[in-house]
């Protein structure tokens, strides 16, 4: 697998300053034990007219990289850096002379992903596509007699307010970490020159320093730089630092264009998520959006679903599966997904449209919507969540399975699922899933066997169900008592895949599709059903509309007789 690829240097001169008060680090880790913390570099500027600037520049980097490489691997990064922070803080106020005080800024590389902690007035730049942004701001106010007047450092007060920056990383990225000697000689533009002139970091490094004083710079003259070049393959602990970090906004207006993306219609309004049809116009693409419901974002469950369903979205690489597009890094700047548009509706709105489906018709979705879930299931991902909703249906008949906000990762679940409570909607939930046991591949064969029952009866082999209820699965209702055109081989099939028992099912989806694409004749033999459940309901009603006309005209006949 892909590992982040890292080129890094750095450089402090010391100019016409009689002493060097400006210290750096970069730490590329190797070993293993280093590597899933990342890579920390970090510059501090003991601050000028304060007692002991570089002891204090010196001690604030080590108790920085001490207390960030044995922070408990289960912190996030952001109350990883925070706590490296006040240690260093720390340090500086009780080691060494009394009174000292300095800048830091400090950038962790991990993964896909970078965070800058800051305070003071040194800066992190980040060179990317021909431009250079500077990360931090500067922590100062001018004063006319002594210059800059630094109002936020490590040593100042007890406490320590940090500014967290974070986002993701691309191929070709280039920080730079620079004490003001350097920035406030050499103007955003000259760095950025300097940056692209095609040196490795350590020479661009030299360069930056050795430019600064030659361009007058009457202080000390530091800066480190790190080049990306290569990431490593996205993970979903990756996705959910990333994506946790963006905020859940109030959903969008028709018209306007987050991020580049002109929303142009509301396709679908549901209690946990909102779809808009919209124009990227940095692509000039069609695209669905997908955002949050803000009601629910405090909620870590419904965030981890958000999050799971853009994992496996952009994973499942399968024509019958909404893709789930991926977006440049930094480009999102509040939580939402962006999804393949396809015109079309849902199997819902069609079993509403035409009352009940064809049996060719509920073959043929059936074949698709069985491959589908064939294409998860060897990926080792559950749906849990298959009904007539979640299934999406084009101008060209083409089906496509949505929303895997609620899949069972088999690999990523085996902790999770213990005790956890039943997902998925009541009607459609296998009857094992009510009692607690974990979602397989027999769970969404139920699912699918409700479903294709439901094309063709609008209705549900055990009735629905409710939520919160306690159902029994006691007897199921054979589809053809509501559908006379059924034939027998296809409700025995139905019959089966509705099983109440996991172990009276089919044991995968490719065995349930086999059997609806080999019919079997029934046998002779077979058990004939009652008459009763052989006429369907509504040819007992005109039965006895029938019956009670002919009584009408009979008793009619006798009062006039």
């Amino acid at each position: 697998m892909a590992a982040l690829v890292l080129e890094a240097g750095s450089a402090s001169l010391t100019g016409r300053r009689p002493n060097n008060e400006d210290a750096c680090l970069a730490v590329t880790p190797s070993t293993a034990a280093h590597a899933a913390y990342g890579a920390l570099l970090a510059i501090a500027d003991g601050v000028g007219g304060l007692p002991d600037g570089a002891g204090a520049a010196t001690s604030a980097l080590h108790s920085l990289r001490e207390s960030y490489y044995a922070s408990p691997e289960t912190w996030g990064l952001e109350h990883a850096i925070k706590e490296s922070f006040h240690a260093a803080n720390q340090a500086v106020i009780v080691g060494g002379e009394r009174g000292r005080a300095t800048t830091l800024s400090a950038l962790v590389l991990r993964a896909r992903r970078w965070l800058i902690g800051h305070v003071g007035d040194t800066r992190v730049w980040l060179a990317r596509a021909g431009r250079l942004q500077q990360l931090t701001r500067d922590h100062h106010l001018p004063h006319a007699d002594i210059g800059a007047l630094i109002t936020r450092a490590c040593g100042l007060d007890e406490t320590i307010n940090v500014d967290i920056q974070h986002g993701e990383l691309t191929e070709g990225d280039l920080f730079l970490l620079t004490s003001d000697g350097v920035h406030e000689s050499l103007s955003a533009e000259a760095l950025l020159t300097i940056a692209q002139a095609g040196a490795g970091a350590q020479e661009i490094a030299e360069k930056l320093t050795q430019a600064a004083l030659a361009a007058g710079s009457p202080d000390n003259a530091s800066a480190c730089v790190v080049r990306v070049t290569q990431l490593p393959a996205e993970t979903e602990s990756d996705l959910i630092e990333g994506l946790t970090a963006l905020p859940i906004g109030a959903l969008p207006a028709i018209g306007e264009v987050p991020d580049g993306f002109r929303i142009e219609l509301r396709l679908h309004e549901g209690r946990m998520s909102t779809l808009y049809k919209a124009l990227d116009e940095e692509s000039n693409r069609v695209v669905v959006l997908k955002f949050p419901n803000p009601r629910h974002a405090d909620d870590p469950r419904f965030v981890e679903c958000f999050l799971r369903e853009e994992w496996l979205g952009k994973r499942i690489d399968s024509p019958r599966i909404v893709k789930v597009l991926a977006l440049r890094a930094g480009r999102r700047s509040r939580l939402y997904s962006v999804l393949e548009f396809h015109p079309g509706e849902t199997l819902a709105e069609r079993i509403r449209r035409k009352r009940s489906l064809s049996v060719r018709e509920t073959l043929a979705f059936a074949k698709q919507l069985l491959t589908a879930l064939d294409h998860l299931h060897r990926k080792g991902v559950i749906h849990r969540d298959v009904k007539p909703d979640n299934i999406l249906i084009d101008e060209h008949n083409h089906l496509r399975l949505i929303d895997l906000g609620v899949s069972r990762i088999e690999r990523l679940s085996e902790k999770t699922d213990a005790g956890a409570l039943p997902v998925g909607t009541p009607s459609y939930m296998a009857p094992e899933l009510f009692a607690g046991q974990p979602a397989d591949e027999r769970a969404d064969v139920y699912s699918a066997g409700v479903t294709l029952y439901e094309m063709l009866t609008q209705r549900y082999p055990y009735g629905e169900i409710e939520p919160f209820s306690h159902p029994r699965f006691n007897r199921l209702t054979p589809p053809e008592r509501y559908n006379p055109d059924i034939p027998a081989w296809l409700s025995a099939t139905l019959q089966q895949a509705c099983a109440a028992a996991p172990t009276g099912r089919f044991a995968n989806v490719v065995d349930f599709a086999a059997a609806l694409a080999n019919p079997k004749p029934q046998p002779l033999s077979a058990r004939k059903l009652p008459l009763l459940e052989r006429i369907p309901p509504q040819r007992w009603r005109m039965l006895f509309l029938w019956l009670l006309a002919a009584d009408l005209v009979v008793l009619l006949m006798w009062l006039l007789g």
